[in-house]
């Protein structure tokens, strides 16, 4: 189902309509694997918010120049 919403209407669709931050914990609990191996909903949190504020300081960014070879 994942695959085909990301193929269909794309990875911003895929955030919306499933709890992607739960889906590691989910195949862990699904396949046996030790609990130590996954991350706890705070781990969860601290790595979002590290994503969205590093998303938000390249927003900031202003673009770059490339030179054209």
């Amino acid at each position: 189902a994942v695959e085909f919403v990301l193929a269909t209407a794309g990875p911003d669709q895929v955030q919306m309509a499933f709890k992607i931050e739960d889906f590691g914990t989910w195949v862990a609990e699904k396949t046996g694997m030790s609990s130590e191996l996954v991350r706890d909903d705070a781990e969860k949190e601290r790595i979002i918010q590290a994503g969205a504020e590093a998303k938000q300081m390249e927003a900031e960014q202003p673009p770059q120049l490339q030179a054209v070879q």
